[in-house]
């Protein structure tokens, strides 16, 4: 019999996480552009009535301002 010098080596540990972080998603950007267009849909019928270029101006400013704001909170939220 032959005997092996070292028999129990110490084992390397691999890694084999190669998965990539995920980016952050912009949740609330997008949740509050949604609900801040309707809002402003809402606030352009309800102040013009159904004239449809005030809607689409009041549907436009509404997601511009969410998207804004969201962006903004789900930075600070990354920043946590």
């Amino acid at each position: 019999m032959t005997h092996r010098k070292n028999k129990h080596r110490p084992q390397h540990q691999i890694n084999h996480s190669h998965a990539k972080p995920q980016p952050q998603s912009h949740n609330a950007a997008v949740a509050l552009a949604v609900f801040i267009g309707m809002l402003g849909l809402a606030v352009a019928f309800f102040s013009n009535g159904p004239n449809l270029l005030w809607m689409a101006v009041g549907v436009t400013a509404g997601a511009l301002l969410g998207f804004i704001l969201g962006n903004s909170i789900d930075k600070a939220a990354a920043r946590k």
